[in-house]
């Protein structure tokens, strides 16, 4: 409580039940990821540096939202706005409370993105390279400890994808290249 008056965050609160974690409502998910590992090397890990991994991360959303729409909209307006609903939408909202949920979500558009370019993937090799963003997306959903997230992306994104790839020709040989390599990524 002293703690968080002077803006720190504590790791565990101790006056909870049998203890808490204090960092997130439900995971102390920034020991999972990245960003909030180095904000917390940089600096302590305070309400600040919370708000500024927010922000990180939810661009990294909107950068794989305005991606995909715009590979397929066709135009930027189409796809900021798409993106800006997508970043701003009430599960979005909801996700912010845990950001081992935020971390996963904002991963969700990425999974899309890598879909799109294995199916649109003029030859074998850039199928490959469709696999590895396919790969590091869904490791990233796994790897925030939010396996929601990790789930949800192939039954959200897998009919979409395959609706796609069916407008393409190989397009579902393509997709199914693509998430055998991303599945071996995930894997190892």
């Amino acid at each position: 409580s002293a703690l968080s008056e002077q803006g720190d965050l504590p790791l565990w609160y101790p006056n909870a039940g049998n203890g808490f974690p204090q960092v997130n409502l439900q995971w102390i998910s920034w020991v999972f990821n990245p960003i909030g590992f180095l904000l917390s090397v940089v600096r302590p890990y305070d309400y600040l540096s919370l708000a500024v991994e927010n922000v990180i991360w939810r661009t990294i959303g909107f950068a794989g939202a305005f991606v995909f729409a715009r590979q397929w909209v066709g135009n930027s307006l189409g796809a900021t706005a798409i993106a800006i609903t997508y970043v701003g939408s009430g599960t979005m909202a909801w996700a912010a409370l845990s950001y081992s949920a935020l971390i996963g979500q904002m991963f969700a558009p990425w999974v899309l993105v890598g879909g799109s370019m294995a199916i649109r993937a003029p030859t074998w090799p850039h199928v490959i390279h469709a696999g590895g963003v396919l790969g590091l997306s869904l490791g990233v959903m796994v790897w925030s400890a939010y396996p929601g997230a990790w789930v949800s992306a192939p039954v959200v994104s897998g009919p979409l994808l395959v609706a796609l790839a069916m407008t393409h020709a190989n397009g579902l040989r393509k997709l199914s290249a693509a998430s055998g390599i991303a599945l071996v990524l995930v894997l190892l």
